[in-house]
């Protein structure tokens, strides 16, 4: 029985592993701070060479020094109560050492008999760096206008 009183079937790692392969979107699946699976959209975003590279490694090593913490706490209170998380966005640290801004999604679930978490990221890099380009062009647009 899951923690929101309805019934969800539990999982493998290797059943987990195999739905995660199928996703649209990179994702992972981890437990007690620590990658238990990825898919290679995952290993892409994240610059792994595949998602075994990424299988092992601390959630915490893809996240910025800075966001640690929050981030942490937030992985608490999403396994501690189940909540759905979702488009939250983020900057992530790539094992090459560069970073992506994504939206991230994830959500608890029961696998092999213990509490694990699934993440989705949506790379949202070049979309953000479209916006702001954006609202620097019309900054120097309005500038312009008090020229006149």
């Amino acid at each position: 029985m899951s923690r929101t009183g309805t019934e969800r079937p539990e999982l493998s790692l290797e059943q987990l592993a195999s739905l995660i392969d199928l996703f649209p979107a990179p994702s992972w699946a981890h437990r007690e701070g620590l990658i238990l699976c990825a898919n290679s959209l995952a290993a892409d975003l994240l610059g792994a060479g595949s998602p075994k590279d990424l299988v092992g490694r601390s959630v915490l090593e893809l996240t910025l020094e800075r966001d640690q913490e929050r981030i942490g706490a937030v992985v608490r209170v999403n396994h501690a109560t189940g909540k759905v998380l979702t488009g939250r966005p983020e900057t992530l640290r790539r094992v090459d050492g560069g970073v992506v801004e994504v939206e991230l999604s994830a959500r608890s679930i029961e696998c092999d008999g213990r509490h694990a978490r699934v993440d989705t990221a949506v790379d949202q890099t070049e979309r953000n760096r479209a916006q702001r380009t954006a609202a620097k062009t019309v900054g120097l647009l309005d500038f312009t206008d008090n020229l006149a």
